[in-house]
Formats: structure tokens, C-alpha cells, sequence
């Protein structure tokens, strides 16, 4: 009853540890260098940038559990900056990173990273599994694909559960800036937020616990509509604009030390599935992620454990 996962992000995570707790054997693969997903945290010779989800919101119960016991791990800490609070209420944060959680969950599980899994191909009862390098070695009785769901579409190919991916769930694109500036930012507060602007998010790093710089760091969010319009623009050109708008938010900056632009081309659910996971026992095929309930790390936490459940017939 070998499980293979497909992402290593906080959906994947939550799924692959309830089955392991569970008696089951599993293996987790990751296209990237590490696990997280959107928990992502970047460092550079400057500094070091939390460039994806910016918090952890907590409002259900089970992942409220989970948080407290991550807390007294001391994998994560409230999150309070100046210029806060965080809209969404009280909050956490991964220390010394976003993903310290994930990579919590992810102990002791065979983690494969830097894998890029192209295909899925039945085998009789079994699934083949075809990667970039060429195919794994060993066949799976089940596979869960806990990406994105336009990603997660394209890899079930036929199934039906393709379909309703595609046409069901709707996102909204998010560009991030990561800059660090050769002399402190002059500004009294370490965070802004305006749901209404086109900068929506702008973070100084150094205001999160364990993320020390060499220089002041700050991670900055475009809107859906800014990103949306300028997603195909080169990097380097958007990247300057939000640190732009960042100016005059604050007022003059001080000279850049680096700068950075990363495309989220999947970042904001604006409309999910409406349903925990999909999973179908007769092919052994399943899907997940936080696109199924909403857009929170809460959500992404949920639906794994939701397809667990599922595959053990809970």
C-alpha cells in the first residue's frame, strides 16, 4: 500500500504525516530545493526573505491544535509587527522560517526533492510515475498530487477529477519583490498593508523572529489587478516598480544593496473546490491542497489531513 505524494508544501506535509502515523509507507516528492511550497523563505548574501505566504492565520480547531503544539516545539511564535497587527488577527509565524512547520511534519518521511513529475501512467492496479530524469524506479498503489490545481490538472490528465481543477478553481497571480537596502529604511513601522493599493504587502524582515540580515530587508506584494496586468513583464522591471511604490509610501529610500522579483502565478484562491480533497479508491488517486477549502496555510493543513482520512476509509 506504498503512498506517493506529490508536493511538499503543508498540504502534502499534513497528508504524508497522518499516513505515516498511521502504519502506511510513503514517499514525497518536490520539484524545488526544499520542502515548503508557498511557506517559502529565500536567502541571499544579504539577507534572507520570506517571500511567500507571509503568516499562518488560525481559526479551526484541529489546526489550532497543531499550532500549539508546533509553539511549544518552538516552531512557531505570535507575530505582532510594528505598523500591525495583521489583518487577519492574530497570527503566526514558522521560526527560524515559514517552514519549519512542514518540515515538522515532513520528519523521518523519505523526502525527495528537485523532482519534477511530468506524468502519471496506470499499470494494471499500480501507478508508474514519470519525472523530468525519467521514470521512478518504484511503482505506488496511491498517489496524491498536493500542487496547485491548474498543476494538479495537467498531471491526472484524463481523469475526471481534471475537469472540475480546471473549471471549478480560480486563482489570482501575485508578484513579490524581495529588496535589501545598504542602510536601514528610515520608517516607523515594519509592515504595511493596504488590501486597496497596489502594493498590498510591504515586510521588513528583520521584524520576524530568527531572520538576521547583513542589510534591511523587506518583502513586497503586488495586488491581483497589478500582478494580473504586469505577471509577463520582466522581473527586474517590476521588481523596481513595487520598491517604487514602496518609496513613496515611506519616503526616500536609502541606495539598494540587491533586488529580486519572484512570479507566484498560483498564489490567491479566489474561488475554491468547496470540498476538503478529492479521492477516488478504485484508481488509488487523489488531490489536495488548500485551493479544495480556501486560501490559508489553514486550509492547505486541512485538506491533508482530509485526504488521509480519505485513503485510510475514515
Amino acid at each position: 500500500m506504498r503512498t506517493l505524494v506529490i508536493g511538499a508544501g503543508m498540504a502534502g506535509a499534513a497528508c504524508a504525516r497522518a499516513l505515516v502515523d498511521a502504519g502506511r509507507e510513503v514517499l514525497v516528492v518536490d520539484k524545488g530545493r526544499s520542502a515548503g511550497g508557498r511557506l517559502a523563505q529565500r536567502r541571499t548574501a544579504a539577507a534572507i526573505f520570506d517571500h511567500g505566504a507571509q503568516y499562518m492565520a488560525v481559526q479551526d480547531p484541529a489546526f489550532a491544535a497543531a499550532v500549539e503544539r508546533w509553539r511549544g516545539d518552538g516552531l512557531v511564535v505570535a507575530w505582532t509587527p510594528r505598523g500591525g497587527p495583521v489583518k487577519d488577527g492574530e497570527v503566526v509565524i514558522g521560526v527560524p522560517a515559514m517552514a519549519a512547520p512542514v518540515k515538522a511534519l515532513l520528519a523521518g518521511i523519505p523526502l525527495r526533492t528537485g523532482v519534477r513529475v511530468q506524468a502519471l501512467e496506470r499499470d494494471r492496479d499500480l501507478w508508474r510515475v514519470i519525472a523530468e530524469d525519467g521514470p521512478l524506479a518504484e511503482p505506488f498503489a496511491q498517489v496524491v498530487v498536493a500542487v496547485p490545481a491548474a498543476q494538479a490538472a495537467d498531471l491526472v490528465g484524463g481523469h475526471g477529477f481534471a475537469r472540475r481543477l480546471r473549471d471549478e478553481v480560480i486563482y489570482a497571480p501575485c508578484l513579490s519583490a524581495m529588496a535589501s537596502f545598504a542602510e536601514p529604511v528610515a520608517a516607523p513601522v515594519d509592515l504595511l498593508q493596504d488590501r486597496t493599493a497596489d502594493l498590498v504587502w510591504a515586510c521588513r524582515n528583520a521584524s520576524r523572529p530568527g531572520r538576521e540580515a547583513a542589510h534591511d530587508a523587506w518583502t513586497l506584494h503586488a495586488s491581483p489587478a497589478w500582478s494580473t496586468a504586469r505577471l509577463e513583464d520582466p522581473p527586474d522591471a517590476w521588481a523596481a516598480d513595487l520598491v517604487a511604490l514602496l518609496g513613496e509610501a515611506l519616503g526616500p529610500l536609502p541606495p539598494l544593496a540587491a533586488l529580486s522579483g519572484h512570479r507566484w502565478r498560483y498564489a490567491l484562491v479566489t474561488r475554491a473546490l468547496g470540498e476538503d480533497c478529492l479521492w477516488d479508491p478504485g484508481t488509488g488517486l487523489g488531490v489536495c491542497g488548500e485551493w479544495c477549502i480556501g486560501g490559508r496555510i489553514e486550509a492547505a493543513f486541512l485538506s491533508g489531513q482530509a485526504m488521509a482520512r480519505a485513503i485510510l476509509g475514515g
